[in-house]
């Protein structure tokens, strides 16, 4: 999960409470969602090729007065209109603005760690690590788990003698292993309901 830095010093800053002032609170929010979505969209923060709808857009402002002007006003926003760039992006977002190299960095170093091993140890690899984290149990808190248990499905073991596959099996004279293919397979049957 990536994130950007925002400083704890920011609600107090004289440009964002200026800000405040001339569009409400909601400029202040519109203005971090700006700067989350060029973290996911526009690394180096650069807003070039974008009208001030786009970005109005981007940040979801719906307000009356359009904020894209008060931003650049406020110089949060540098450069003018279609090419914008966020102010200080580089100093203060330095860890969005290397995501990119960071990755391939992590890319190249994946690729010299298993350039002289063959398929079959990479897959044993792998699954010694997921051995090793998660074991070879299912894990009782996972999701698939608790749903299982909370609408009654057993796992498989023996199969319950009073499930309706069952006492099929039993009154078309079959017997042995089988496989359950349905959950209503254990519901009991009609003609059970009525004996009730």
């Amino acid at each position: 999960m990536d994130d950007i830095r925002v400083a704890n010093s920011m609600p107090g800053n004289h440009k964002v409470l200026k800000l405040e002032k001339r569009v409400g609170a909601d400029g202040c929010w519109a203005l971090v969602k700006l700067w989350c979505w060029a973290a996911e969209n526009r690394l180096d923060g650069n807003l070039a090729g974008l009208s001030d709808e786009d970005l109005e857009l981007a940040c979801g402002w719906k307000g009356a007065v359009p904020l894209i002007p008060v931003l650049a006003e406020l110089q949060l926003l540098d450069g003018q209109p279609g090419a914008y760039q966020i102010h200080d992006w580089h100093g203060r977002q330095p860890y969005v603005v290397g995501r990119a190299q960071r990755q391939e960095q992590a890319r190249q170093n994946a690729l010299q760690r298993w350039k002289n091993t063959t398929p079959e140890q990479r897959t044993e690899a792998a699954r010694t690590a997921a051995q090793s984290r998660w074991g070879n149990k299912p894990d009782p808190d996972t999701r698939t788990e608790r749903n299982l248990e909370n609408f009654g499905v057993k796992k498989p073991g023996k199969p319950d003698p009073n499930t309706r596959t069952e006492r099929n099996l039993r009154a078309a004279g079959l017997t042995g292993t089988h496989t359950r293919t349905h959950l209503d397979a254990t519901e009991p049957l009609a003609s059970d309901a009525k004996k009730s």
